[in-house]
Formats: structure tokens, C-alpha cells, sequence
């Protein structure tokens, strides 16, 4: 795992994302799997988190991000919608 990380470091960092960037596009992704895991359901997802559910909601109106998309498909998972409309593998 750290050696895949570290190379993914350097693809961002050799694609010239900026830092800030880089950890908005992480975060959002990285909660964004675990409510689809928890489809939609925000305090299993704050559990797993190891937040309080207060702070998950901050967390998805700062990351842009709606639970109720998840509670609408019944059950399969929502795709996470990457910049320039590609689909990133992690949300695949």
C-alpha cells in the first residue's frame, strides 16, 4: 500500500495538483466510498469515520457532497464524479 501511494503521490504531484487539491479531492472521495458503503446513511458512516454525525454533515456541505444520492439508487453504488466528467477507478 505505501509503495502504490507514493506513486500516486508523484503522478499528482507530476500533473501539477496542488496540494490543497490533492487532499479536497481525497477527502471527498474517501467519505464519499464510505457513505456509499453505509448507502446514504450518515451516522454509520461518522462511526466508521470515528466523527460525530454534526461533524460528517459539515464535512459533506464543505466537500459539495449530498447523501440523498445515495439513498436513491436502491442499492447500487453511485459513481464519484471526477473533474473534466472521467470517473475516477477508486469510485468505480
Amino acid at each position: 500500500m505505501s509503495g502504490e501511494l507514493e506513486s500516486f503521490i508523484v503522478q499528482l504531484r507530476s500533473a501539477g495538483v496542488p496540494y490543497s487539491q490533492a487532499v479536497r479531492d481525497f477527502r471527498k472521495q474517501f467519505i464519499w466510498i464510505l457513505l456509499a458503503r453505509h448507502h446514504g446513511n450518515q451516522c454509520n458512516a461518522a462511526k466508521e469515520l470515528g466523527v460525530h454525525r454534526n461533524t460528517i454533515k459539515h464535512m459533506l456541505n464543505e466537500l459539495g457532497i449530498d447523501p440523498n444520492e445515495f439513498r436513491a439508487l436502491n442499492g447500487e453504488r453511485p459513481r464519484f464524479p471526477v473533474a473534466g466528467g472521467q470517473r475516477s477507478r477508486l469510485g468505480s
